[in-house]
């Protein structure tokens, strides 16, 4: 169980975050939705320690994150960001053993068990078929996924246990729809294996699909959290994006469907 409790955070004197109170279970994904500059990716670097809290803090499993050295949070938190410069001309192989570099003692090399933890984070991800190949050849979706199981790797403990937490900021704002679903699919599936997922979304339609609950910020603070048809609503919209929308129900999911409201000419 993820905890944020009162968490405040700013930027020099900026406030980025105040006093936002939720909770995430192992087995779910919870998106955090909201207009452009609402708090979303400040609040995944809160939960991820690279953005300090004023005030409040983050408990996992009732231990407060930022007690934790960096390496060990590293091995309980990973970040899938919507982009990421991976290096071109190394192998799918080789970035995706370099999410083991919080379990590798100084000086030390990686063991046989960390290469296992890696060929299972690249099976799951169905990478395996792509670990020879070098970054630079690969398409945005492909990459995708081996961040991804580089962040498998990364919050796979040596001992086998579950991984605790991904995060994932736009992780799939630039894919095209066939990769976006195969990227949420497995998201799901990483999910339901026991991970606690925490997603930055922009696209509703697609929160609304792939999210058990959201998470709606405006201006720095948490306006509701709770199940999509609870969430994306008229009155929580115009609260948020200061847009009139119309919600129906998805003829094939059930979930919500967003469309703006157009205004009469």
């Amino acid at each position: 169980m993820l905890n944020i409790e009162h968490l405040s955070a700013a930027y020099g004197k900026r406030l980025a975050l105040h006093d936002i109170c939720m909770e995430a279970r192992a087995g779910e994904v919870v998106g955090v939705v909201g207009s452009n500059g609402a708090g979303k990716s400040s609040l995944l670097r809160a939960i991820s320690g690279s953005l300090a809290p004023t005030r409040g803090r983050v408990l996992l499993n009732g231990i407060d994150l930022s007690r934790l050295s960096v390496d060990v949070r590293a091995r309980q938190i990973a970040v899938v960001p919507q982009s990421s410069h991976l290096p071109g001309a190394f192998t799918v192989g080789e970035v995706v053993l370099m999410g083991r570099t919080p379990y590798l003692p100084f000086l030390g090399s990686e063991s046989t068990r960390d290469y296992e933890i890696v060929l299972a984070a690249l099976t799951r991800t169905a990478t395996e078929v792509l670990a020879e190949r070098r970054i630079g050849e690969l398409s945005g979706g492909e990459q995708q996924r081996v961040l991804i199981a580089r962040a498998l790797a990364q919050i796979t403990a040596d001992t086998g246990a579950q991984p605790r937490i991904l995060l994932l900021d736009e992780a799939t704002a630039h894919l095209d729809i066939k990769h976006q679903a195969a990227i949420w699919e497995l998201v799901r599936e990483l999910a339901r294996s026991g991970l606690i997922v925490i997603a930055a979304l922009h696209d509703l339609n697609l929160a609304a699909q792939c999210a058990d609950r959201l998470a709606l910020l405006s201006g720095g603070r948490l306006l509701v959290c709770d199940k999509p048809s609870q969430v994306l609503t008229p009155d929580w919209l115009w609260r948020a994006y200061d847009v009139s929308a119309t919600v129906i129900t998805h003829p094939l999911y059930g979930t919500p469907l967003v469309t703006l409201t157009q205004k009469e000419v």
